[in-house]
This record gives C-alpha cells, structure tokens and sequence, in this order.
C-alpha cells in the first residue's frame, strides 16, 4: 500500500479560563472525601471562546481524509485552503485575546508534510485498521495535477 502525498495537522484550538465556581463544599464521610460544587457557571468570554475552538476544529475537519492518533490526514491538493485556515484560526484567536478579561485562546495547530519514519508509522497504523474500500482508495488515489 503506497499513500498519495499527504499533510499531517496536529494540535487544537484549545481555552483556558471562564469558568467560575460559586460555592465549592468539601467533606469527609468514613474516610471518603468528598467534593460538591454547588454553582458552576461559564463567562461569556468562556462561552465565545468555546465557539470559536469548536468552529476551528470543525473547519479542519472538513479538509480531513482521516484522523490518526497523530492527527488529521489532508491531501497536498487542499494545502492552500489549510494554510488559509490556519491564518484565520490565528488572526480570530488573537482578535479574541486581545478583548477577552476571564478567558483565553490557545492556538496549536501545526502541519507538516508526511514523510519519513512518521509515514511509515501511519501507514502501518492503516494497514491495522482495515478502513473501509471507498476511504483507503482516497487515501492512495494518485494525486489530481
């Protein structure tokens, strides 16, 4: 099995912050402690930020083939449209942190060309996993010119 040219994207869109606790109770009954939080709320920054995460990760995973526990598969055909992403991803995290006051944003998706003993690993990692025929033949249709 021969994989088409394809990038490997790794990392998420991930917040910290916002959320608050209004009373946190804390016993020990028969020698098992216990903790109950009463009031959990999350800010409106919490909030917008985890709009913004979510709608990130959903817009990478619409360029994906498939997703590996090293990250998400993307055929070298779509790079443009994911280096745009990514631009977008940035410029909105950092438009978010520089108004936010109870959360913030952490951007950390990378991408990388698959090659090398990664490659190997992946493809061996597909070669276990049985996927299905229409999804394996995407994976090692020859690349569009």
């Amino acid at each position: 099995m021969k994989l088409r040219p394809l990038l490997l994207a790794t990392g998420t869109v991930s917040v910290e912050g916002g959320d608050t606790s209004a009373r946190t109770e804390e016993s020990s009954i028969g020698g098992k402690h216990q903790r109950l939080v009463i009031s959990r709320s999350l800010t409106p920054d919490r909030k917008a930020a985890n709009t913004i995460s979510t709608t990130a990760m959903r817009d990478l995973r619409k360029l994906t083939l498939v997703t590996t526990p090293w990250g998400r598969l993307i055929p070298v055909e779509r790079s443009g449209e994911l280096e745009a992403l990514l631009g977008q991803i940035s410029k909105r995290v950092a438009e978010f942190n520089a108004h936010a006051k109870t959360a913030q944003l952490v951007n950390a998706v990378l991408w990388e060309v698959l090659a090398g003993p990664k490659r190997a690993l992946i493809e061996g990692w597909i070669k276990k996993r049985s996927l299905p025929a229409p999804k394996l033949a995407e994976l090692c249709a020859q690349a569009v010119a």
